[in-house]
């Protein structure tokens, strides 16, 4: 399995290198932080890179213990200096906050070949070979 979890971090680098251009990248950190408020604290000053799905669940109650205090994550955010590149993806609407613009850039479809497919999918593809 980590091989295969290898190539498909290697496949969305270079995805995202081509995206912008090839100095695009700059350090790469990997967690297993469950909640972005938690790798906020752990990376301050960094962008992540998300999905449209990861960005509607940002704000979800259901992550976050069945409440969640939009103000607060939003400060939160403020305070560490954390913003969100997040890749569209063509299946997909996205639920935004009105505060929550300030804090992200949204990659169009027109910007990033996209095919419609999760990663939750991919995943279950390549548990299955």
């Amino acid at each position: 399995m980590a091989a295969r979890s290898l190539i498909s971090l290697n496949q969305r680098l270079d995805s995202l290198r081509i995206h912008k251009n090839e100095n695009f990248m700059g350090g790469i950190c990997l967690t297993n932080a469950p909640l972005f408020l938690q790798k906020a604290d752990l990376f301050p000053d960094s962008t992540f890179i998300i999905g449209a799905d990861t960005f509607n669940r940002l704000f979800d109650a259901k992550y976050y213990g069945g409440t969640v205090n939009i103000p607060a994550i939003l400060k939160h955010f403020k305070e560490k200096n954390i913003r969100f590149l997040v890749f569209h993806r063509k299946s997909t609407e996205f639920c935004i906050n009105p505060d929550v613009p300030e804090l992200c850039e949204i990659v169009s479809l027109d910007e990033y070949e996209d095919d419609g497919t999760s990663s939750t999918e991919i995943r279950r593809k390549c548990e299955n070979v």
